[in-house]
């Protein structure tokens, strides 16, 4: 394993200048070239024998014959300028019309094998395109990480797992972005020195961010579909209600609808409850709901309690588990003895007390001794 490694490059956004450099410097760093799959190019550990290397790109000159039986016919001609191949490349593209052989010094050789201008621009406005698509990917993501974030404030910031791969696509997010923005700068430092540019390996950013761009997206996919498969310890089970399957669970909640005075009753009840904490936030969700025969389709109630003692998480957190408009109630907030908001119709609450804020709907309005049961959670 030590005498053998493997890297990444984009090997059709890059000009055979760029990979001849790649490869040059990996050759003095005492590692050759030994194959190449895809953007894969695998290297053995070998001393650098002062022989050069480089990319040398072929287009197909006919159809009759497949590029590669065509390249090789080339070869005899590059081996009379003293270059002899180390690999070649797979096809790069659907028509297998363009191939690249990889080259080694095995005489000393006047120049590198002719280049073809035409190419070359071809390849730079393709990896021009691979720069801004990986920026607008980054974008993408940070639209998402705050679509999240603005939907779910309430779990993510009260659940320690959550805040750890938060701040993980956090810094995976960073990276895609400054590496996708490093990246289109560098075409501004080629135009202004050319030479430079090639010297310090700054067509690599390319590279880096696109490599960056997949492993977030992997990640990204790994873990929602964990998230999906283990993200909830509740274990329901499947009922048939009016010809339909729904999952019902039968957890101890802290207040009943009938705790509540509020409907109840009805051929099956369901109740679910959800806790979580983390440095920063806890979280409690209740519900409760009855379905079937006999059920009034208002027998529901949904509670939850956060607490942080950060008031811009609370003030989040209020965004995001208030659904209507609501003002402030001075006979509840009163008879509660807590700041209590109350919405038009009188079945959705908001209730705050230090650093803890509570919300509850309900299929029925929700009466003052109701909403002094429900304070006792802030409590």
């Amino acid at each position: 394993m030590g005498n053998r490694k493997s890297s990444f490059l984009l090997l059709t956004c890059h000009t055979d200048e760029e990979i001849t450099d790649y490869l040059q410097k990996k050759a003095e760093g005492g590692w050759r070239l030994s194959s190449v799959r895809g953007n894969h190019f695998r290297f053995t550990r070998k001393e650098y024998d002062g022989r050069r290397l480089c990319a040398y790109s072929f287009l197909a000159l006919t159809h009759e014959t497949t590029t590669e039986q065509q390249l090789r016919m080339v070869l005899p001609q590059l081996r009379k300028e003293g270059w002899d191949m180390i690999a070649i490349s797979g096809p790069e593209n659907i028509m297998d019309t363009r191939r690249h052989a990889f080259l080694y010094e095995e005489n000393p050789a006047e120049s590198y094998p002719p280049r073809m201008e035409d190419d070359v621009r071809r390849i730079r406005k393709k990896s021009r395109r691979r720069m801004i698509s990986n920026l607008c990917i980054s974008l993408i993501y940070f639209l998402l990480i705050l679509a999240l974030f603005s939907l779910d404030i309430v779990r993510i910031s009260a659940s320690a797992p959550y805040i750890t791969a938060s701040f993980a696509f956090a810094v995976l997010l960073f990276s895609c972005l400054f590496l996708s923005i490093r990246a289109l700068m560098t075409r501004r430092e080629d135009r202004k020195d050319h030479e430079a540019y090639i010297a310090k390996g700054l067509y690599r950013y390319l590279d880096y961010s696109t490599r960056m761009v997949f492993i977030t997206l992997l990640l990204f996919i790994s873990f929602l579909a964990l998230d999906s498969l283990y993200g909830g310890a509740h274990r329901g089970e499947k009922v048939d209600i009016g010809g339909s399957r729904i999952t019902v669970y039968s957890d101890e909640v802290p207040l009943s609808l009938s705790d509540l005075g509020l409907i109840s009753g009805g051929e099956i009840r369901t109740s679910r409850l959800d806790e979580s904490r983390s440095p920063v936030a806890s979280y409690l969700y209740s519900y409760e709901q009855y379905l079937g025969e006999g059920a009034d389709p208002r027998a529901y109630l949904s509670c939850t309690v956060y607490s942080s003692p950060f008031r811009s998480l609370r003030a989040l957190a209020e965004k995001s588990l208030v659904r209507s408009t609501l003002s402030t109630s001075s006979s509840l907030s009163e008879a509660v003895g807590l700041e209590t908001l109350v919405s038009e119709s009188g079945r959705e609450i908001l209730i705050r007390g230090g650093d803890t804020v509570l919300s509850a709907r309900a299929g029925t309005p929700i009466v003052p001794e109701a909403a002094i049961a429900l304070s006792s959670l802030l409590r």
